[in-house]
């Protein structure tokens, strides 16, 4: 239903063709259910941070998906540029049925290839800009897990915050999105590794009269 209402509204603002923007659909529905299942674990590190009294813990986190937020908008605002450009003339012409590969490097082949640039340029910097965020957003998340595991003697979480980081740095080639799969499947074991009691830090208090 959700992906369903998504279809008809990029359909009737921006007149895309429904087979353009199916794949693109579905892409946000994904990226809005793991928003959603982020929810539990900024819950679950906020009690954590809470309980071993260092709320640097939970602020790394909140900005790790803050990061994410931004990636996102980043994402699709490329994608919607990318998708106008492509009902503009210049642009619509190379998308014509009968024209083949060899038509757009002959003749006038050099001018159509500038057009396709143009085209793709929102993509790429898009992209680009999506991959340096998602760095920003895991060197938090890396920051708020070494604080608990250090804080909770569970070495798990530095692990993942660890090869998230590593995946986000790999993301530009997709096979950084594996490593942080892989990433995630730990990051639950971890959370099973959890001391049932975890002890808290005293809090700081500064001398009266100084």
């Amino acid at each position: 239903m959700l992906a369903a209402s998504i279809i008809a509204l990029y359909y009737m603002v921006l007149r895309i063709p429904v087979t353009t923007i199916i794949p693109i659909t579905y892409t946000l529905v994904v990226i809005v259910v793991g928003l959603v299942g982020s929810v539990p674990i900024l819950c679950a590190v906020k009690q954590i941070s809470d309980t071993v009294n260092d709320k640097e813990i939970f602020n790394n986190l909140l900005m790790w998906f803050i990061c994410l937020f931004i990636a996102i908008f980043i994402f699709f605002t490329a994608i919607s540029v990318f998708l106008s450009n492509l009902e503009m003339p210049p642009f619509k012409s190379l998308f014509d049925i009968d024209k083949s590969l060899f038509d757009i490097f002959a003749g006038q082949g050099m001018r159509d290839f500038g057009i396709i640039f143009a085209a793709l340029w929102p993509i790429i910097a898009g992209l680009i800009s999506v991959w340096i965020v998602l760095i920003v957003a895991a060197s938090f998340l890396k920051r708020g897990y070494e604080r608990i595991a250090a804080r909770t003697r569970t070495e798990m979480f530095g692990v993942v915050g660890y090869w998230y980081y590593r995946g986000a740095q790999l993301a530009i080639i997709f096979a950084g999105f594996i490593i942080i799969m892989i990433a995630l499947i730990l990051q639950i074991m971890a959370f099973l590794f959890l001391p049932e009691s975890i002890p808290s830090r005293p809090t700081e208090r500064r001398p009266s009269g100084a």
